[in-house]
């Protein structure tokens, strides 16, 4: 699919240039983290999982949703390779507070974009503390932004990890190797994601998005803004209210699911 790159840039507010540079691909990169959210809805609103480009398209510009990392991942790849970069789609294991001696399957997607004989790693879909510009393919080298610091390392059992600094820890946040694959191949993984009962994304209606300061979480009835100060809390009494904060803080509406409200109060075991 030839991606409308008007359509784009002016989805994610990006007004700069449109050539392959180091400069345009960050920029796009945090642009695109700080429009379209994380947003894994879809399993609540009985909407079946789909990666075919013309509905992320659909999804992610004309109706101004979020997606889940392979929907998202994929938008940029797009792209990215309309711009001129070479993009390789590569599958990760997510090892961010994984219990000990569980081996995790392969269920979050990363890029690797290669240009000018130089590669780096995005990724704009983690849903955590992930990424929010790319970073440079280089080993054991810090790289810091927006008050997080990332590295990358070799991992002998998995092929490369992508850590985060937590005070004075690394922590490892997902696995890869280079073994690269087609959009065809994240068809399982994505279906997966969204119909097995035991996933996050299917137990809990998650939408998340960083903002300079911080990140904004939406989980199920509870919201959350998050910042190095504090955390702001507020639990959601109402399903006018979760629309409320759904459009006030991630842009995101419902027109088809006016009452959708996901989850239990807190207060109630009864609803």
């Amino acid at each position: 699919m030839i991606i409308p790159l008007k359509a784009y840039f002016k989805r994610i507010e990006y007004q700069g240039n449109s050539d392959s540079t180091s400069q345009t691909l960050i920029d796009i990169h945090r642009q695109q983290c700080f429009h379209i959210p994380f947003d894994v809805l879809d399993p609540h609103l009985g909407i079946p999982p789909s990666l075919e480009p013309k509905y992320i398209f659909e999804k992610l510009i004309n109706h101004k949703r979020g997606g889940s990392c392979s929907q998202i991942n994929e938008l940029l790849a797009l792209a990215l390779t309309e711009i001129g970069f070479k993009v390789e789609r590569l599958m990760a294991r997510v090892l961010y507070e994984l219990p000990k001696n569980k081996v995790p399957t392969f269920s979050h997607k990363v890029l690797l974009v290669e240009f000018a004989n130089q590669k780096w790693l995005c990724d704009t879909g983690f849903g955590s503390n992930g990424l929010i510009d790319p970073i440079p393919f280089v080993l054991d080298k810090a790289f810091y932004q927006f008050n997080a610091m990332f590295m990358l390392v070799k991992d002998e059992k998995y092929g490369f990890k992508l850590q985060t600094k937590s005070e004075n820890d690394w922590i490892d946040l997902y696995a890869f190797n280079l073994t690269t694959y087609l959009p065809e191949d994240f068809n399982a993984m994505h279906f997966y994601n969204f119909c097995n009962p035991d996933m996050v994304f299917v137990k809990y209606a998650i939408v998340t998005m960083p903002f300079v300061q911080g990140r904004k979480i939406l989980k199920d009835r509870t919201y959350k803004e998050q910042t190095q100060e504090k955390t702001l809390t507020i639990e959601i009494e109402t399903a006018e209210q979760y629309h409320e904060i759904l459009k006030q803080k991630f842009n995101i509406e419902l027109p088809e699911h006016p009452s959708f409200f996901p989850g239990k109060s807190k207060n109630s075991d009864s609803e």
